[in-house]
């Protein structure tokens, strides 16, 4: 925005050129500055808070000349740029964090049950990524740090639960295998192999020793049962 003043009922503030406003828009907000401004918002819901709503009553405005203006601005250009490029998981993700990043900013109560649904909504979109994905040879930790723009460190513990990374990888794999062997003909002859090709298991032996383990049967004893259960 430009130079003005912005104010909700009677209380006023002059606001700078790349400062960040955070307020109520319950309130009756009115703004007087520069005709010509250019402005990115985020709206953040009541529940996002605890019961509490700190500046309900009040008017928060953030600097430019404070590091963390410049840190918000850079993160809603971002945040802008997935949605327009309709990067639906990294901007899901970037929304998310963006909500206890701001109330850390300025000191708001983010709720203990919004900081879980960050990490619950961000482990759920990584796992929605790795199930359409168990195709791709490349599918990797590293994959996933890039694409979500997570560390290394925080997606082992968005994982931790679930055995680990490679192990959640691994066991989708394995669970599609058995669809997809559940539901092939009963002729047997290089279907074994072929799936485990076309999940990225290292060869058709090392699928076989893992299915086995995960499932106690092997694969080549799961072909056509799908069909044989129907008839």
């Amino acid at each position: 925005m430009g130079d003005g003043v912005v104010g909700i009922g009677d209380e006023a503030k002059t606001f700078r050129r790349g400062d960040v406003i955070v307020y109520d828009r319950a309130k009756p907000f009115h703004f007087n500055g520069a005709s010509r401004h250019k402005q990115l918002s985020v709206v953040l819901p009541y529940n996002t808070f605890g019961r509490e709503v700190p500046f309900r009553q009040s008017l928060r405005i953030l600097h430019s000349n404070n590091p963390m203006a410049g840190i918000i601005h850079y993160h809603l250009r971002e945040l802008s740029k997935a949605v327009q490029a309709d990067l639906s998981s990294r901007a899901q993700i970037l929304l998310a964090g963006f909500k206890a990043f701001l109330c850390e900013v300025f000191d708001l109560k983010i709720s203990p049950e919004t900081r879980m649904d960050v990490f619950e909504h961000k482990r759920k979109l990584i796992k929605r990524f790795v199930r359409g994905h168990l195709d791709d040879p490349g599918l990797s930790v590293d994959l996933l740090m890039n694409e979500f723009g997570v560390s290394r460190a925080s997606l082992y513990r968005l994982f931790e639960e679930c055995g680990g990374v490679a192990f959640f990888i691994r066991r989708c794999r394995l669970e599609r295998a058995y669809g997809l062997l559940s539901t092939a003909g009963a002729d047997r002859t290089g279907v074994v192999g072929s799936v485990a090709d076309q999940l990225c298991f290292y060869d058709a032996a090392h699928f076989t020793r893992s299915f086995k383990a995960r499932f106690g049967i092997c694969p080549r004893d799961v072909c056509g049962i799908a069909q044989i259960a129907i008839l």
